[in-house]
């Protein structure tokens, strides 16, 4: 309340994006908060190298006095010194009156914990003045507990989130660009070469062939190193681990637990707080286009949208049905062209657009058929590639078209071959192009809430546990107005955005997720996603039999997973646009020098650098981590029992997994009943959704909610484990290859499903 009171100035309205800020600040507490419990309900003696000072104390230093405490507790003994018998309490704190501090000695730490002959130290550690008891007469004791470094727990932490390692690939990007040069014998004035089936190079990115040689090594060095990334966050930093728990086994084991538990628990009170607020503006801005007009608009008011619908191996049925809801939209026929992207190499593809472009030519402004050619380098099939070549077919088409040169715009929308969009989306969607000022329409990309749940009744348990936890972690971003967003699926942004930045990259196969985060790097920064709360529902893979449906879930599951790739394309980028950035000789061409040369515009790209880790941030919650619980979990269990079996009983082991225990139980009760109540958000989607799923709706809100919560409970950690190892296969091949197979997976048709 105070924060909404101090940000409202002097508004009276109280917006649902200042709610949800409220909303984000109570998340931050509430995860500080959880994580200072946690703290105390690890073994916290051993987590303290601190010993308060007595009154008056003026010369004992902090080392001194943990030198002291050392030396008093020995093996996990309750017996003090014959010099340090004295004991005097201030307030309720107990401190020795004398002692030799002389005669104490350093404690064993590192290695020596697995060498039984010896003698490891223990702390016992004090509350500070102020803290009371209702125990022991209010004197504040706590057990005896084997010491544990807190340094080594902080440095830990960092190499278990792979802080450190983005932090040296940060700084590893920028030196590079420190030792790349521009030949200065280039021709300042020689165009860019440009193949026919490419764009040029954005004017923020150096053009990698007015490198010196030795800089285009040094680059295409880097280009190598960057694909390695994955692998060395994936398989490298558990390996680490191992080899520091060597010498740190219980802090170790202390940080996976306390990791691993506060990110599952986090993200899923992210989901409960932010994917209930999607769900009510859904239904609110549902409820207002269903009371609206709904008879077709025939008036040109100077927009025009293009859809472009590549596909490959896609039954035409599946693409009908596709156009079918375009075609529901009020402006169908006065703004909405599409654009069948179709591969030359299909067989069948030429009568599957003959077909389609008969049945749908009359109900759309405009459309027409582009073909992606065979053979193309760095042109792999599928959709990255063949959206790439449909926009430079597009752009040919409206630069021969002499109505497009007075248009107030033109939006372009990628949708995949089975996209349902609601009848309203176009009109919206135009709506929101319009009430932005003349730059800011040219910065945005607007997404839908995407939800695969078309042939919800057919899906198998695991599937639905996809289906549920990925539609409301969606909602959960587009409704947190903090939050990193990437197109998903299917995505519209301005024509002109997309010329600026070069159009589509072919060979990177995560089209949406990288056309995002390309949008960001080459506006430097500018560039965000906005929601249009309208659902757009798409199918899940189907076969005809439920092992054959699970097993093209998962090949679905692989090529998504192959967007870990672009976290190597965010490093690949940054030595050359810095470069550009800096370069102030003459090599760079006249034609391509843009504002953003100017020191503003390298304000900008520092801006963007600092904004860019919340990028990283994203890139590794999404890929990086869910590729780690799974090998942490094995880790923790693994050192868990050499723990045990090696490490004297002395340490205090069971101590130390008693408290991590109590600690992981807490956090996993906590987790459960958010996943209870991200359970009954679905169930509300449900509701709202129904009436757009194939086959008979659940007549009981109830019995799906319990249908929903089984299939989580029971195939939930099944549908996790399986995410990992499609993060730990993609690590792999990003370092085998940059040029992937797109997989296809197989969807439901009127005589194909399950």
């Amino acid at each position: 309340m105070i924060y909404l009171y101090f940000n409202l100035g002097g508004r009276r309205v109280l917006t649902w994006v200042d709610v949800l800020r409220a909303f984000g600040l109570l998340q931050s507490l509430m995860l500080s908060h959880f994580l200072y419990f946690a703290s105390l309900l690890l073994p916290a003696a051993a987590l303290s190298t601190a010993i308060p000072r007595p009154p008056g104390d003026t010369k004992s230093s902090h080392h001194d006095h943990f030198k002291l405490k050392a030396s008093f507790f020995q093996e996990g003994q309750k017996q003090v010194p014959a010099n340090a018998s004295l004991q005097k309490v201030y307030g309720n704190v107990e401190f020795p009156v004398s002692a030799t501090v002389s005669t104490a000695t350093e404690p064993p730490w590192g290695a020596a914990i697995w060498n039984p002959n010896i003698s490891w130290s223990s702390l016992r550690r004090k509350h500070p003045l102020g803290v009371v008891s209702n125990v022991n007469s209010g004197l504040v004791v706590w057990a005896d507990v084997a010491y544990m470094s807190y340094p080594a727990v902080i440095l830990i932490s960092f190499i278990c989130y792979p802080a450190i390692l983005i932090g040296f690939i940060m700084a590893m990007a920028f030196f590079v660009n420190l030792c790349m040069f521009v030949d200065a014998e280039t021709d300042s004035n020689q165009a860019q070469e440009v193949h026919t089936h490419q764009l040029a190079t954005p004017s923020v990115v150096l053009d990698r062939n007015k490198l010196t040689p030795f800089s285009k090594k040094l680059y295409a060095n880097w280009v190598l190193f960057c694909r390695t990334i994955p692998c060395m966050a994936v398989f490298g930093t558990p390996l680490v681990l191992v080899a520091v728990s060597r010498l740190f086994p219980q802090e170790v084991f202390t940080v996976l637990t306390l990791v691993s538990s506060t990110m599952v628990f986090f993200n899923g009170v992210y989901m409960v707080i932010y994917a209930g607020s999607s769900i009510q503006r859904m239904r609110m801005a549902l409820q207002t286009e269903a009371s609206g007009p709904q008879e077709p608009i025939t008036s040109d008011d100077g927009m025009k949208h293009w859809v472009i619908f590549p596909q490959y191996k896609e039954e035409v049925e599946t693409v009908a049905m596709a156009l079918e809801a375009i075609a529901k939209s009020r402006i169908a026929q006065s703004a909405i062209g599409v654009m069948l992207a179709m591969e030359e190499r299909e067989q069948g593809a030429f009568q599957k657009a003959e077909a389609l472009v008969d049945t749908f030519k009359d109900r759309f402004k405009d459309m027409t058929v582009s073909w992606h050619p065979a053979g193309l380098p760095n042109h792999p099939p599928g959709k990255a590639s063949n959206v790439a070549w449909a926009f430079m077919e597009l752009e040919r088409r409206i630069a021969s078209d002499p109505s497009a040169a007075g248009r107030v715009g033109t939006i372009l929308t990628v949708a995949d071959a089975d996209t349902q969009f609601h009848q309203g989306y176009f009109e919206v969607l135009g709506k929101n192009f319009q009430e932005c000022d003349d730059e800011q329409r040219h910065l945005r990309i607007w997404q839908s809430p995407v939800f695969h749940v078309k042939n919800y009744h057919r899906q198998p348990m695991p599937i639905v546990v996809g289906t549920m936890f990925t539609g409301v972690q969606d909602l959960a971003f587009l409704s947190d107005p903090n939050a990193i967003r990437f197109p998903y699926s299917s995505y519209s942004l301005s024509i002109d955005l997309a010329r600026r930045v070069g159009g589509w990259d072919p060979e990177w196969i995560a089209e949406d997720w990288h056309m995002g985060i390309k949008c960001f790097l080459m506006t430097v920064g500018r560039c965000t996603v906005h929601p249009v709360l309208l659902p757009t529902c798409n199918y899940t893979p189907e076969d005809d039999t439920w092992l054959k449906t699970v097993d093209a879930r998962w090949s679905q599951a692989k090529r998504h997973a192959l967007g870990f790739s672009d976290l190597s394309y965010y490093f690949m980028m940054l030595p050359l646009m810095c470069a550009r950035l800096m370069d102030t000789s003459g090599a760079s061409s006249s034609s391509d020098k843009s504002e953003s040369t100017t020191p503003s515009g390298i304000q900008q790209f520092w801006a963007m650098y600092i904004h860019g880790l919340a990028v990283i941030v994203r890139l590794v919650n999404v890929h990086v981590i869910i590729g780690l619980i799974t090998t942490y979990g094995v880790l923790q269990m693994g050192i868990k029992l050499l723990m045990f079996v090696l490490i004297p009983e002395s340490r205090h082991v069971n101590m130390l997994v008693d408290r991590t225990g109590h600690l992981l139980g807490t956090f996993t009760t906590c987790w459960m009943i958010s996943i209870i109540l991200v359970t009954l958000l679905f169930n509300w989607l449900y509701m709202i959704m129904a009436d757009r799923m194939d086959g008979e709706r659940w007549k009981s809100g109830i019995a799906q909610w319990i249908y929903s919560l089984a299939c989580f409970l029971i195939f939930g950690p099944f549908y996790f484990l399986g995410l990992g190892f499609a993060i730990w296969k993609a690590a792999i091949e990003v370092l085998k290859t940059q040029t992937f197979e797109y997989e296809v997976a197989a969807k439901p048709t009127a005589n194909k499903h399950l």
